[in-house]
């Protein structure tokens, strides 16, 4: 382990829980750059933030899909604010539930001025669905930078894991947004997990 990846565990273990919040609105200003985790139900939102900060326990976990109907907060070191946006896709909402999860992550990822950057995670072994290719035409017409986290990449083979991130660059590719990049990350085995911390730390040395 390096000096800098010490460092940046150190960084990012400094977190504590703020709120959970129903409506956009009652979300305070914190004046901090804001980095959301966007993704279906069961995606992996929560372990991956427990890896990135090293707190198992700091965002609550479930083997339920569908847990996280709330917009959730934890402040990473006093200078940097994490958002856990609800999950999505999950079928045995009802279509009442689901146009108002939707209606949150829209609104909050449209008008929060806070946010910096959109992380939108696949599950490695699956892939892409519906629901993600309804969000990704979605990001591409925000002003908000996105990055694709695919998760989950230690329970793939290298072939499926390959497939399914060549798909996802050939569709971005059609997306308006002119860059974008795609991390590969696995909460239990820790793979690309400072990468992604490193990718980060950049909104707060860059002083947003």
């Amino acid at each position: 382990m390096t000096k800098g990846y010490k460092s940046l565990n150190s960084f990012f273990s400094k977190s504590n829980f703020i709120g959970s919040y129903i409506d956009f609105q009652q979300i305070p200003n914190f004046n901090l750059p804001e980095i959301c985790f966007l993704g279906r139900s069961n995606v992996g939102k929560s372990s991956l933030i427990n890896q990135l900060t090293k707190n198992k326990k700091l965002a609550k976990t479930s083997k339920t899909p569908g847990r996280t109907q709330s917009i959730n907060l934890f402040s990473i070191n006093d200078k940097i604010m994490f958002v856990d946006l609800p999950g999505y896709g999950f079928a045995k909402f009802s279509e009442n539930l689901k146009n108002q999860l939707y209606k949150s992550i829209e609104e909050y990822i449209n008008k929060r001025s806070e946010l910096k950057q959109i992380l939108l995670l696949i599950d490695g072994k699956v892939g892409m669905k519906q629901g993600d290719f309804e969000t990704i035409s979605f990001l591409s017409q925000v002003d908000v930078p996105f990055i694709i986290i695919l998760t989950k990449i230690d329970k793939c083979s290298r072939k499926i894991l390959d497939e399914n991130y060549n798909k996802i660059s050939e569709h971005l590719k059609n997306s308006s947004k002119k860059t974008f990049e795609i991390y590969a990350t696995s909460s239990s085995s820790n793979e690309g997990i400072a990468e992604l911390q490193k990718n980060i730390y950049k909104f707060i040395k860059n002083d947003f």
